[in-house]
């Protein structure tokens, strides 16, 4: 039988008491994590963000929970997750490149340009003969674009060698 001791007025086993204060003394030892996240929870909550969480918990009945829970544990999902997280930390490793992130930049602030001239070229083609196609060779802009193109294409095919 397990000896019983008095704590606050409750009789619990002491194994249980000896489980509080293993607690107490990790809370004691972590006591800036628990701080620091305590903080981001209440910036949470200030946001409005723990309230859209607790909305979504209570639009959801507890059937519904167990689903998002067992679907968001299958293996599957959690293989895709990882995934997914191992090409961010490449793409993030890359964007912290100088070089990468402005050409990034130039490409993405210039998006609406891209898609109307695209767009543009698609829908009304110009009939394109080989001395008109020598002739654009010769536009700088031109040649820059498809030395820029050949040459990142040398790089990818040899990392992919490398990889396979």
């Amino acid at each position: 039988m397990v000896e019983k001791e008095e704590v606050q007025g409750n009789m619990q086993p002491a194994e249980d008491q000896d489980d509080i204060e293993a607690l107490l003394n990790k809370m004691v030892e972590n006591k800036d994590t628990i701080i620091a996240f305590m903080d981001l929870l209440s910036k949470m909550k200030e946001a409005g963000i723990i309230d859209v969480f607790m909305g979504i918990a209570k639009d959801y009945a507890p059937t519904d929970i167990e689903f998002l829970a067992k679907f968001f544990t299958e293996k599957e999902l959690t293989e895709a997750l990882l995934k997914v997280g191992n090409s961010m930390m490449g793409l993030l490793y890359g964007l912290g490149e100088e070089k990468t992130a402005d050409l990034v930049k130039a490409i993405s602030f210039n998006l609406p340009g891209v898609a109307e001239e695209f767009v543009e070229g698609v829908k009304n083609p110009q009939p394109l003969s080989a001395l008109k196609l020598m002739a654009l060779l010769k536009d700088p802009d031109v040649s820059a674009f498809i030395t820029g193109l050949i040459n990142a294409l040398k790089v990818i095919v040899s990392s992919v060698k490398k990889v396979q």
